[in-house]
């Protein structure tokens, strides 16, 4: 049984290699991926799950990632599982888990890639309620993952009067004074309504 299950998972590497993706994502379903070491179970486990992805099948590639052991995985690997969670999120409109998984992946990523993430998460998080940037925020001031709720809320919270807005983005940046939003970006980020001259 423990050689089936090898010989299956290594036909499903090649075939996914080949392209072959369908026929991978059947080899694996047929394998007890218990009689696979760790690392094999957990790669199989973000096959399926990017295979799912590229079906446009949001909830099945989460059934994927929920067996994997995060923690054990390694940066490179828990980089990707993120990666394929946000896109997994996207897909089944779970806008408060994606922002966190965005919050999560920012400091494994290089400078050079985190101002797209920024504004990923940015938009993600003005996809939610005020009533849900509140009541979900994840930490307190000055966290940085607290400040980014904060920030949104007090952008949606006050979209329709900007005089409370501007008091809202001093008091946040009194609580959160190192936090890396760059506020005159995420303001440019958002598709204002053209206003009339007064």
């Amino acid at each position: 049984g423990a050689l089936k299950s090898a010989f299956q998972y290594r036909a499903a590497m090649m075939q996914y290699e080949l392209g072959e993706l369908a026929e991978a994502d059947a080899l694996l379903a047929e394998t007890n991926l218990e009689q696979l070491s760790s690392r094999e179970q957990l790669t199989a486990n973000m096959l399926r799950a990017d295979i799912a992805l590229l079906n446009l099948d949001g909830q099945q590639a989460l059934t994927h990632l929920d067996k994997i052991d995060f923690d054990s995985a390694n940066e490179a690997q828990q980089k990707r599982i993120l990666e394929l969670r946000i896109t997994a999120y996207d897909l089944t409109e779970n806008m408060l888990e994606k922002a966190l998984a965005h919050i999560k992946l920012d400091p494994m990523l290089p400078e050079s890639e985190r101002e797209n993430n920024h504004l990923a998460l940015w938009q993600t998080l003005l996809k939610m309620t005020p009533q849900a940037l509140d009541l979900y925020n994840p930490g307190q001031p000055p966290a940085e993952d607290s400040g980014w709720f904060a920030l949104a809320y007090a952008f949606k919270a006050y979209e329709n009067n900007p005089e409370a807005m501007e008091v809202a983005i001093e008091d946040w940046q009194y609580s959160y004074p190192n936090h890396p939003a760059d506020i005159e970006q995420l303001k440019k980020s958002i598709k204002t309504p053209l206003r009339l001259p007064q």
